[in-house]
């Protein structure tokens, strides 16, 4: 379950119990949390509500299993009966308090984080949204004027009739002493009284008081009365007999019914013993106690429930016992920092969160190690040190939550259910932290996390959040606020770049990670690495150099104010580019391209509007054309190229093909249910080449191949399929790879290969998808090649589009509205052709551009630098 309420289903025909004492210090809240998680642990659907307004705390037995900022968010009692009010201010209508109280519980119930077994569960309803607001809004209710002029009578009916209807249980803890709000919950609206009270003569009496005047009011026997003798400390064992013997005196004749036990046995067997463990901190005997122990606080409240429920419900499950000391340890109190290391567990592509984390406890006082899920040489857990030969360290695991950590495989390993078989952590406490769209809540035996996902939040804010959270003092939350003004300090990874371009995100991105490691440091001055602030990187066609630059531009997004993406084959792509920045920084005005390149360069250089900036030029063949546009300053410069002379302007870092490692996890994350050994096999036999591998992985999830048919497949396509080896850069498995896509796509959609080898004349770069949807010419090129366009041309360019994007064989850029197909497809396209469908194809593409006058130009620039035939 999560934080969201339980859904209803069929009617339930359930009871309302109040839990009510004259006097605090009974212990009735405790009872009243225990009760509440046996039921729901056998089956049982549970509401508590905490009606004490005046001093709420049955939260605090349940908050391992409640979102931190739920109670500062969600509505309670205060809320419920006040927005009634508001509604019915100026009309009151018993239609109207029918409908918001039917409506209360639903509005503002918080469902706790646990897996209970048989449909069981335990949603809460808080006194009130705990904010500055709670006792202004608490002072001015009138109890009197509520039943009197708006239908509060009605409107409790309903609010109790629903909770019937949707609840098995529904368990109200009542307000103490002599109040309108406490006649409330121990006459209007329970089934159930349980009467809580200590042994001295004060609760005796009021409780007393209070049981003899329902029961005479309510004499029908509407109202079961069951009185509790509570915090019984046999160490006073004469003075507990006279109090026990006083006690039945003053309630005699109550219980009027008992299911499970004589009524001579009542007294003994329902008494709740004190016992100083509990004394502390608000734990739950569920976890705190051994299970059979009839003498325990847990004993006494499985005989209460069993009272409660005549017997259908009599003792609380059996529990693995790790689980029981894990869930235990989320009530105990935190220590102070020092004696607290944490061990973060995060996903590769969250490596700015996990540096600003423990940049933050480390600067709090805290001792962290962080530790990726892809790194198999992570060092294991090992027992905690002393500190100044004090106590060993407790050890802290702190996921971090991301939906990349969600997709890990060892995910469940440090956030999962915890089991006899599978525990998350041994001898560890595991405190998550949800840092985006991840789902909420927590899995059985954990805590609920701190949710630091809000775009709201600020990198102050959120170091103060997680350090109260873990449980530091006010000088370790100074500490750590200065620390993070001081210029080394990580920036706060929950910013979002205010200037960004950028192709859309490979969410199938694999791997990387010693090349990414390496190009950060790089770049930001770290570690052995640490060579400068422009990095070119270098490889064979089809690497995936690009790919490798997205993902470091994504991963490390929130680092830099300003991320432009610039198409660099050619000094003129790049001056449009550069000129585009210019517009995005409002520094273009009237310039010409060229002058507004410039002007966008200078503000680069000069660390103005932005000193943190990342500009990525894609596809630079030439060193020498692209130094005039490379910027000074402070801001980060990667390039990508097949070309690895670079070391006048940036260092090399050579890209190479994946591993092997790397191909066969690409490929099964791709096709779900791929045998490692047959990926193995597929990865050798396309040369772990990254774009290769990728079109594999496309054409078995799309034909629903086996592995090993497609092995077969490849063997039957020789070198000299196209004519003619296509260069060194380009392996032969590739080839083979692009054939066997192209002819499934050429039986699908010949109009989609036709497009495609309209590409290779559009040159590499990324083509606009107006040319494919707008143009008439180019319907009447793709429709000579299949007459399905003629009938119904946009829906089936739509199609051919997504043929295409189907089977990788081109990027398809919703948000861009681009098309853009690989040169290395482009080259082996080319080799297909004759002489006569080079020229023919040429000519279409020339028909096309000449249509429209945007592309007019461009087709001009390009015709010194198209394909030769």
């Amino acid at each position: 379950m999560n934080d969201t309420a339980q859904e209803p289903d069929a009617p339930r025909d359930g009871r309302v119990v109040t839990f009510y004492s004259y006097k605090g210090g009974t212990g009735r809240t405790m009872t009243l949390a225990n009760t509440a998680w046996i039921l729901a642990a056998n089956g049982k659907r549970v509401l508590a509500v905490d009606w004490d307004l005046e001093a709420p705390g049955l939260h605090r037995f349940f908050h391992p299993f409640i979102e931190r900022d739920a109670l500062a968010t969600s509505g309670g009692v205060v809320d419920m009966v006040n927005n009634y009010l508001e509604r019915a201010y100026d009309m009151p209508a018993a239609e109207q308090a029918v409908e918001s109280g039917h409506a209360a519980v639903a509005t503002h119930a918080i469902g706790l984080s646990w897996d209970f077994p048989g449909g069981g569960g335990i949603d809460f309803v808080s006194a009130g949204r705990q904010n500055e607001d709670y006792s202004t809004i608490l002072n001015g209710l009138n109890w009197d004027q509520f039943y009197q002029d708006y239908e509060g009578g009605t409107f409790l009916d309903a609010l109790g009739e629903q909770m019937r209807r949707d609840y098995d249980y529904t368990l109200i803890d009542s307000r103490t002493g002599l109040s309108d709000s406490s006649k409330i919950c121990t006459q209007h609206l329970p089934d159930d009284l349980v009467v809580c009270f200590t042994l001295s003569d004060q609760s005796i009496d009021g409780a007393a008081g209070v049981a003899r005047h329902v029961d005479l009011r309510f004499n029908d026997g509407n109202i079961r009365i069951l009185p509790v003798p509570m915090r019984v400390d046999e160490g006073e064992k004469e003075r507990a007999d006279r109090g026990r013997a006083v006690a039945r005196q003053r309630f005699r004749g109550l219980p009027r019914e008992v299911r499970t036990v004589s009524s001579a046995e009542y007294w003994g067997a329902v008494e709740i013993p004190y016992r100083p463990f509990y004394a502390y901190e608000e734990v739950l005997a569920t976890f705190g106690d051994v299970p059979g122990v009839p003498s325990s606080v847990l004993g006494a409240c499985e005989r209460l429930v069993g009272e409660l429920t005549r017997g259908e419900v009599t003792a609380l499950p059996p529990m693995p016992e790790e689980l029981r000391l894990g869930t235990l340890a989320r009530f105990t109190r935190k220590p102070v920092a020092g004696h607290t290391e944490f061990r973060l567990r995060h996903a590769i592509e969250d490596q700015m969160w996990a540096d600003w984390v423990s940049f933050v406890l480390e600067r709090a006082g805290y001792p962290v190690t962080a530790a990726r899920l892809d790194d198999e040489s992570a060092p294991a857990p090992v027992p905690a040190a002393q500190v100044n030969g004090e106590q060993p360290r407790e050890l802290v695991s702190m996921p971090l939550l991301t939906r990349h950590f969600a997709r890990t495989p060892r995910a469940e390993e440090f956030w999962g259910p915890l089991t006899p078989g599978e525990p998350a952590v041994p001898g560890q406490r595991t405190v998550g932290l949800r840092l985006g769209a991840v789902q909420p809540g927590a899995p059985a035996g954990h805590s609920a996390p701190l949710d630091l996902s809000s775009p709201s939040l600020n990198g102050p804010r959120s170091a103060e959040l997680l350090l109260r959270h873990v449980g530091a003092d006010e000088e370790s939350v100074r500490l750590a606020a200065e620390a993070l003004g001081e210029p080394q300090a990580p920036r706060y990874p929950g910013l979002r770049a205010l200037v960004v371009n950028l192709q859309s995100r490979n969410s199938d991105f694999t791997g990387r990670a010693a090349e990414l490691g390496r190009l950060r440091d790089r770049l930001t001055g770290r570690g052995p690495d640490a060579e400068g602030r422009a990095q070119a990187l270098f490889g064979l066609g089809g690497v995936g150099k690009s790919q490798l630059a997205l993902e470091y531009a994504y991963r490390y997004l929130p680092d830099y104010d300003v991320v432009w993406w610039i198409a660099a084959e050619r000094p003129a792509s790049i001056t449009t580019d550069l000129a585009e920045l210019a517009q995005a920084l409002d520094l273009r005005g009237s310039q010409s391209d060229p002058d507004a390149a410039a002007a966008a360069r200078n503000a680069l250089s000069q660390g103005t509007p932005f000193a943190r900036w990342l500009l990525v030029f894609d596809n630079a063949e030439d060193p020498d054309s692209l130094r005039e546009f490379l910027p000074g300053g402070d801001g980060h410069v990667i390039i990508t190229s097949r070309n690895q002379v670079w070391n006048r302007d940036a260092t090399e870092l050579e890209v190479d093909v994946f591993t092997p490692d790397e191909s066969v996890a690409h490929l099964r994350r791709r096709v779900p249910g791929l045998d490692p050994a047959q990926a193995r096999r597929l990865a050798e036999a396309l040369g772990d080449l990254p774009l290769a591998v990728e079109h594999a992985a496309a054409y078995l999830l799309a034909t629903g191949m086996s592995a090993d048919t497609y092995l077969d497949l490849l063997d039957t396509y020789p070198s000299d399929m196209f004519g003619a080896a296509p260069g060194a850069d380009y392996p032969l498995p590739i080839v083979t790879t692009f054939a066997a896509s192209l002819e499934k796509l050429a039986a699908e959609w010949p109009s989609a290969k036709r497009l495609l080898q309209m590409s290779v004349f559009l040159g590499p770069d990324a083509f606009s998808q107006a040319l494919v949807y707008k143009s008439p010419a180019m319907v009447g090129a793709l429709s000579a090649a299949d007459p399905r366009l003629r009938s119904n041309p946009v829906q089936a360019l739509g199609r051919v589009v997504q043929a295409i994007r189907r089977l990788s064989l081109g990027r398809v850029d919703g948000r861009k509205n681009t098309i853009q197909v690989h040169r290395l497809l482009q080259s082996l396209l080319l080799l297909q052709m004759t002489e006569a469908e080079r020229e023919q194809i040429r000519d279409e593409v020339r028909q096309v551009l000449v249509a429209s006058a945007r592309w007019a130009a461009r087709w001009r620039r390009r015709r010194t630098s198209r394909p030769s035939s």
